[in-house]
């Protein structure tokens, strides 16, 4: 009896391997090891919301496609994105390097973003997606941004005092609307997507949340090429936000 249920909890075990595997080469997260970019899409790819646990989504393929002479190393990763409807994306990321599971990268430039659907990346988008990451160049320290490969799932589930704010800025209720939000590795942005019962296409939003308010918005027209829109709206609030902070402070 012993033997057939070792047996059988055996071929479970290469089951689910074989499931974890996929044709093209990705991987299930979970087992990939590729741990740094799963964290670089959760922390700054702006549409990636994390409203389940975090083991949902080790779920989702990746694969690494390969490494420059610096180690650099570029990935596909293929996940559903809610904000963007529901529909499988697939997603370049790059890692400048991973170190004491940190990850590190260029913000807002370290993917390009697909639909599964939509034709393969071209050559061209893929070498200016290199360029943009000083593929095969030494490594720049100071141009990178960083994530830790664990979590807080309390830093992902949706805020009643942030979806409130949201819904207030917005002028939509609960009722007749659906509403999904996430922030980014810069907890002061947020991305917003909203659906309504009258209008079936969802709208997205980029918004500065501070201070329980929404202080800053820009409806992205071109979400899946929006990374210079992105980084535009960050300096910009960072350097508004910071001349009303110290002028604040100069009144004290």
């Amino acid at each position: 009896m012993f033997h057939k249920l070792k047996g059988v909890a055996v071929m479970c075990l290469l089951c689910a391997m074989l499931a974890s595997c996929m044709p093209n080469g990705l991987l299930r997260v979970g087992i990939s090891g590729h741990d740094e970019a799963f964290a670089i899409v959760r922390s700054n790819v702006p549409y990636y919301n994390l409203y389940d646990l975090e083991s949902c989504h080790r779920l989702d393929l990746v694969k690494q496609l390969e490494k420059d002479q610096y180690g650099r190393a570029l990935y596909q990763y293929v996940s559903s994105y809610f904000m963007l409807g529901g529909e499988e994306y697939v997603c370049l990321v790059i890692c400048q390097k991973a170190k004491d599971e940190v990850a590190y990268y260029y913000e807002d430039y370290c993917y390009i973003l697909r639909a599964e659907s939509a034709n393969d990346f071209t050559d061209e988008e893929i070498e200016t997606f290199k360029q943009r990451n000083d593929w095969g160049k030494p490594l720049e320290e100071t141009k990178m941004s960083s994530s830790s490969y664990t979590i807080s799932v309390d830093d992902y589930f949706p805020s009643a005092e942030t979806e409130a704010a949201i819904r207030a800025y917005l002028s939509i209720d609960a009722e007749n609307s659906v509403l999904y939000y996430c922030f980014e590795n810069n907890r002061e942005i947020l991305t917003v997507s909203v659906q309504s019962s009258e209008n079936e296409s969802r709208e997205l939003y980029l918004m500065a949340y501070v201070n329980s308010e929404i202080v800053k918005c820009e409806k992205l027209e071109n979400p899946l090429q929006s990374q210079d829109v992105i980084h535009e709206f960050k300096k910009q609030f960072e350097s508004e936000f910071k001349n009303q902070n110290d002028h604040e402070s100069l009144k004290q």
